[in-house]
């Protein structure tokens, strides 16, 4: 079964919808990111002006998948080369999701932990429900992995300086409102999340000139 779909929103302003759903908590594994990977390539050659990245009520995305992970977090089982491994193509991904040519709105349909908020942090804009009961949050040093430069970098980049060490090395976790006050999201809306995003993601690309957004995007990518 397909852990990603991706489709187009036609319209004035056509955008690709990329959503997550492994019928869990949509964690990583080397599968699910060559599916995004082949995913993000389509919506790169495509005609869309702008991509939206969602996942389901119950996760966005909950990280890397702990059982290919368990040699790097203390548990038994696994190979610690295939869990490097796992982090370095994840990065990878996440750092392409940041770079991406055209705008990306990342609708945070429910829990982002992890990989998963490090992936909220690469979009160029966020946006939660107000009252989801979601939590958005690095909790790696919780769950006894140091984190990746990759993580702490985009973290550094979009995070409020002084929020930065609790959200990071304290692996603090937060609601959407919490989330939104230390930069995780840049948008609370009042309704349904997936129907903000596709319409934010219509605007913007609609408003933004290429190849004048990806050349300043590319420009910005290199700080991180």
């Amino acid at each position: 079964m397909p852990l990603v779909d991706y489709t187009i929103v036609g319209g004035d302003v056509s955008v690709g919808v990329l959503k997550l759903d492994d019928g869990k908590m949509n964690s990583f594994s080397f599968h699910t990111i060559r599916e995004v990977n082949a995913a993000l390539d389509v919506a790169e050659g495509d005609a869309t002006k702008a991509l939206v990245i969602a996942g389901t009520a119950k996760a966005l995305s909950a990280g890397f998948d702990l059982k290919i992970m368990a040699p790097v977090i203390g548990k038994p089982g696994g190979s610690k080369a295939e869990a490097i491994q796992l982090v370095e193509d994840g990065g990878a991904l996440m750092l392409r999701i940041f770079g991406f040519p055209k705008p990306v709105i990342v609708a945070a349909t429910g829990h982002a932990l992890a990989l998963g908020a490090i992936m909220l942090l690469a979009g160029d804009v966020r946006i939660a429900q107000r009252d989801a009961k979601l939590k958005v949050g690095l909790n790696e040093t919780a769950i006894g992995m140091t984190m990746p430069e990759f993580g702490w970098c985009l973290a550094q980049f979009r995070l409020s300086p002084t929020a930065a060490t609790r959200a990071v090395t304290q692996a603090t976790i937060y609601s959407a409102v919490d989330a939104a006050a230390v930069g995780y999201l840049d948008e609370l809306v009042e309704g349904d999340v997936l129907a903000a995003a596709v319409a934010e993601a219509q605007r913007l690309g609609s408003y933004v000139k290429q190849p004048a957004f990806s050349k300043t995007k590319a420009a910005e990518s290199c700080s991180v």
